[in-house]
């Protein structure tokens, strides 16, 4: 039996935000699983660098990374966050920040990290995408 693909995501802990994110990774990705690291108004916390924070979703994303051989991650802001009560544009001044404190880690696994918006609607748009290295694919 082949290993299944895996990506991680950095997302709310909001329910509203895990099935439309997880949906449109494996669908854009084409993976299998998403390992899903959650805090409530992640993309804030993680933009003011909070370090509680930052040295919880390392340890979790270096799981994924090594156990899962994840090589894309996803950032995820949403609307009407609760966790994170600023308007659209604040949080995606913060979901670039967060792009740019997560390509700092580099980890050499990670070939792509993609930040992504849950509009009103909680559907996904593609607000950021860089490739880090080429993919065995490319």
């Amino acid at each position: 039996m082949d290993r299944p693909t895996f990506a991680a995501a950095i997302n709310c802990m909001d329910g509203r935000t895990i099935i439309p994110a997880t949906e449109w990774i494996k669908q854009h990705l084409k993976v299998d699983c998403v390992d899903m690291i959650t805090e409530p108004g992640m993309i804030g916390a993680f933009a003011a660098q909070d370090e509680r924070l930052l040295h919880s979703v390392k340890r979790m994303l270096q799981i994924s990374l090594r156990a899962h051989a994840t090589r894309t991650v996803v950032l995820v802001a949403h609307f009407d966050c609760v966790g994170n009560p600023v308007p659209k544009e604040k949080q995606l001044q913060q979901l670039s920040r967060s792009i740019q404190i997560l390509r700092s880690w580099e980890f050499p696994e990670i070939e792509r990290i993609i930040g992504i918006w849950l509009n009103e609607q909680f559907q996904a748009e593609l607000i950021e995408d860089h490739r880090l290295r080429e993919t065995q694919d490319s």
